[in-house]
């Protein structure tokens, strides 16, 4: 089973989402595609951008989820705690240490640190090499946990 899923099913397990919602996310993926094949036609093929939308950014979109609980239940599948940035007081001088350009392209921040450890709210724990760069990088052992894409 894929992540994806594995968030579904938590979704669903904890009646956050219903199947009606699901549904409706699926149609709205659906329709989404339909859209971007319409703009695609009469472009050569280099020219095609295909990006689909999935799930959670479906039931995100439809305002039936939050980022939150998407990060909620990626954090029980995979057992990495999950944070909410806010209860963080951030440390510019932390927060720069992670180029601005890889910070934005994975979706992560430097929270905190010790002596030898950094801890990295991201909001893909999966995204090994981005984690694998900071550490090499800056030279600590990167921690990561999880936070919502917003």
């Amino acid at each position: 089973m894929d992540q994806s899923s594995e968030i579904i099913n938590v979704l669903l397990s904890y009646e956050v989402i219903n199947q009606e919602q699901l549904d409706s996310a699926a149609a709205k993926i659906e329709e989404v595609a339909a859209k971007q094949q319409e703009q695609n036609q009469g472009l050569e093929t280099r020219d095609q951008t295909v990006s689909r939308l999935s799930v959670e950014e479906a039931l995100v979109q439809l305002n039936f989820i939050t980022w939150e609980h998407v990060a909620a239940a990626l954090s029980q599948i995979s057992g990495i705690p999950y944070v909410k940035l806010e209860s963080y007081e951030l440390n510019e001088e932390l927060v720069t240490k992670i180029p601005e350009k890889l910070a934005k392209r994975h979706n992560l921040i430097a929270i905190q640190q010790d002596e030898d450890k950094l801890v990295v709210a991201i909001t893909n724990p999966n995204n090994i090499a981005a984690l694998d760069d900071i550490s090499l990088m800056l030279g600590f052992y990167v921690e990561a946990v999880i936070a919502p894409r917003d």
